[in-house]
């Protein structure tokens, strides 16, 4: 049982290489991209896959101020103020 699964995952990771391999030639290929790719890399923690997900699903960042940006992803901290809520 295991070789047929190490085969396959074998076949997937050399896939995904190359897709990887394709998805770092379009995105050196445009020096927008490319700037921006590079800025997120600078940031500790952050590799590839985090900044290309954030290229592809959050096009804004490097647009909005980090207010906005936060509030966009629904990470900031929003007053609940109106009504007659106590708490």
């Amino acid at each position: 049982m295991h070789k047929p699964i190490q085969s396959i995952l074998s076949t997937i990771k050399k896939e995904l290489q190359g897709i990887d391999k394709q998805l770092d030639k379009l995105v050196n290929s445009v020096s927008e991209w490319r700037q921006r790719r590079d800025l997120l890399l600078s940031a500790k923690g952050v590799g590839n896959v985090l900044a290309y997900t954030l290229m592809s699903e959050l096009p804004e960042v490097g647009k909005l101020n980090r207010k906005k940006i936060a509030a966009l992803v629904g990470i900031a901290p929003m007053n609940r103020n109106s009504g007659s809520f106590q708490g």
